[in-house]
């Protein structure tokens, strides 16, 4: 397990910024994946079961884009309504980990964070992080990505926790908010300034956006590094999810 955002990044359910959030509300049980003893089966029953999560949230984060250039547009032109859209992307920076005063100075960083998370990458750092869906933590805690939490009560505890850590593994409600959350950690957390650097010159250039390119950004996800990336790398590939 590896050492994510210590905050909680995800939206409030009637936020400006979740139309239809029934959409976004899909909280279909973890089917029991153990139970599935042919691998090549598992893999795709696996794969299955998180695509259409992973979908819903990077929809939530396409929604986001628009919505940050709509409130830009009317800042821009002075609109009659345009100190209620500063507030609006005030709050939409906050949420993406930028500090309150400083969102408006940042909107070019702010447009770099708010972007999506190639398929492929999801679904291979959740088989890597949960063993296909079978770890006690994706199973008892719906964590899916190895994310941490500090407030006691928030998770449950590693049964190798040293002594005087203080972290938890944390648990989600749904699959889809721990989805969610993964994908606004790594748009967020400045751990992984490297991948949203990369992902931006990428549309720069006009290219599409590739897992196997942003795991290159993903060296602090684990204490492994490198190897870490090149497993990550080698999943995408081994699995052809793209």
């Amino acid at each position: 397990m590896v050492l994510l955002a210590q905050h909680d990044w995800n939206l409030k359910p009637n936020s400006d910024f979740s139309p239809q959030e029934n959409i976004f509300d899909a909280r279909s049980e973890l089917p029991d994946f153990s139970k599935i003893k042919n691998t090549k089966e598992k893999k795709i029953k696996f794969f299955e079961f998180l695509r259409p999560k992973i979908r819903r949230a990077n929809q939530k984060i396409k929604y986001q884009q628009v919505l940050m250039q709509k409130l830009t547009s009317e800042i821009k032109n002075e609109s009659y309504h345009s100190d209620n859209s500063k507030k609006k992307l005030i709050r939409l920076g906050v949420s993406y980990g930028l500090k309150k005063e400083n969102v408006l100075e940042q909107l070019a960083e702010l447009s770099v964070r708010i972007d999506i998370i190639p398929e492929a990458l999801v679904l291979a750092q959740a088989a890597n992080e949960s063993a296909w869906g079978t770890s006690r933590f994706s199973v008892q805690a719906n964590n899916l990505f190895g994310q941490w939490c500090f407030t006691k009560g928030c998770g449950l505890v590693p049964k190798n926790r040293s002594g005087n850590a203080k972290h938890e593994v944390r648990k989600f409600q749904s699959i889809q908010s721990a989805v969610t959350s993964y994908m606004k950690n790594l748009n967020s957390h400045r751990a992984y300034k490297t991948l949203r650097t990369i992902r931006a010159s990428l549309r720069q250039q006009g290219r599409v956006i590739k897992g196997i390119k942003l795991a290159q950004g993903l060296k602090s996800y684990s204490e492994r590094g490198d190897a870490y990336v090149e497993e990550i790398i080698r999943m995408i590939r081994q699995n052809q999810l793209e």
